[in-house]
């Protein structure tokens, strides 16, 4: 059994100048949604003085406040209704309700707010107050403060808002209007423990360039609501999220190895996350996940888990290099790297260039950077001269060049490919 030790602030509580301070009468936490100063404070009163005492904690830091109340009443019980609402019953027998005096909204307003179902685990509905001014934005906090979803509305008189991609967990939703009106309710997303979290595939870009010239809003959204990520190279993956998303805290973000060096029997804990209702982000170091790419082991698993995979769009360099080629777009394969013996490969390219014939099927594959041309001379020099070659090379970079000649008009020309990453396509009609 372990047991964990917390140091809690003291407080003199003696003399007021109402009277002696010496009969308590415990309170409640507030647990209600009306009045967000109130929010996760203790309150507490004296039944001599009629003073109503709350309790404020941020972090281990604690803080006491008394208020004098203009009722002459002694206080003997507090009570809450199902909305978590706090009254304080008197001696007298009356009951009162504990309200925020700098509060600037009408407790009508709020209660004509409504969110509903609450608790949810998937969609909410938003119905606006008929009293209410046009919203400038709806935000989404969860109990950390941290902002992890917000809406523009078109305002309508109720919206449909999906909640899928957050977790477990109690949020505020805030509504902010033009003529600084807010209101704030309490939504529990109640993720039960067969809602399985998703598998996010998160394409990165394919060199140095700014992220969003080649990705949608949508990545940069996923990245914003996504604290665990499976990556092949944490310093990489760690300056990509950063690129994307500056404002993304490192510090919340947990990150799983996928490389040449990770235990295959260690794939399975990767997923855990995602059976306790989390989601999961999977980054390529370039281009998009599981395509030439380890990422493919994880969505195996996922698939076999019954974890829902959800590919988001972004830059591939084998299909934007087959829609620059000018090749069969309808009919192509995909190859990898060639062997590396020279009788080997020369083998190979013949083999390639003979089904790319018999089949009408363009044949893609790449080449280790700072071999590209010697790789390139080897195809010129081992292919039928009128044999198309498609050379691809640093893809959606300021440098980018697609060019598709065939065999004998490659040879008249000298294009440096060194350290590039490149694509070669090979079509013979």
């Amino acid at each position: 059994m372990s047991t964990t030790k917390t140091s809690l602030s003291g407080y003199d509580y003696g003399n007021s100048a109402n009277g002696f301070r010496y009969s308590i009468t415990g309170g409640y936490v507030y647990r209600g949604n009306l009045y967000p100063s109130f929010i996760g404070n203790y309150f507490f009163s004296d039944f001599c003085t009629g003073e109503i005492g709350m309790v404020t904690c941020n972090g281990n830091n604690c803080f006491l406040t008394i208020n004098t109340v203009n009722i002459s009443e002694s206080w003997v019980s507090f009570g809450e209704d199902n909305y978590g609402e706090l009254y304080i019953i008197g001696q007298s027998g009356n009951i009162y309700k504990l309200t925020d005096p700098n509060l600037s909204i009408n407790e009508e307003s709020l209660n004509s707010f409504s969110l509903y179902p609450n608790p949810e685990k998937e969609l909410v509905t938003l119905k606006f107050p008929s009293n209410f001014t046009e919203s400038e934005n709806i935000t989404f906090i969860n109990i950390q403060g941290q902002i992890i979803k917000k809406i523009v509305p078109n305002n309508p008189e109720t919206l449909q808002i999906n909640i899928e991609t957050l977790s477990k967990g109690v949020y505020f939703v805030e509504i902010n209007t033009f003529t600084k009106q807010k209101l704030i309710k309490k939504l529990v997303i109640n993720k039960m423990n067969n809602t399985y979290g998703k598998l996010y595939l998160i394409p990165t870009t394919l060199g140095d360039t700014e992220p969003l010239n080649v990705l949608p809003l949508t990545v940069k959204k996923i990245i914003e609501q996504v604290d665990i990520y499976i990556v092949e190279n944490e310093k990489t993956a760690r300056r990509d999220i950063k690129k994307i998303s500056p404002s993304k805290k490192q510090s919340n973000l947990t990150l799983y190895p996928l490389n040449k060096y990770t235990n295959e029997s260690e794939l399975p804990s990767y997923l855990e996350p995602c059976k306790q209702g989390l989601n999961i982000g999977l980054i390529s170091e370039a281009g998009c996940p599981g395509i030439a790419d380890p990422g493919a082991e994880i969505v195996k698993l996922a698939h076999q888990n019954n974890i829902k995979v959800v590919p988001l769009v972004g830059p591939s360099s084998i299909l934007l290099a087959l829609m620059g080629s000018g090749m069969n777009g309808q009919s192509f394969a995909f190859n990898g790297y060639l062997p590396i013996d020279k009788a080997e490969k020369k083998q190979e390219i013949k083999r390639l260039e003979r089904l790319s014939f018999q089949q009408n099927q363009s044949q893609l594959f790449i080449e280790t950077p700072y071999r590209n041309n010697k790789f390139l001379e080897d195809l010129c020099n081992t292919l039928n001269g009128n044999t198309d070659i498609c050379v691809a090379c640093d893809i959606t970079l300021p440098t980018e060049y697609i060019k598709t000649m065939s065999v004998n008009d490659w040879k008249k020309n000298n294009v440096d490919l060194h350290k590039r990453p490149t694509l070669f396509i090979i079509h013979k009609s």
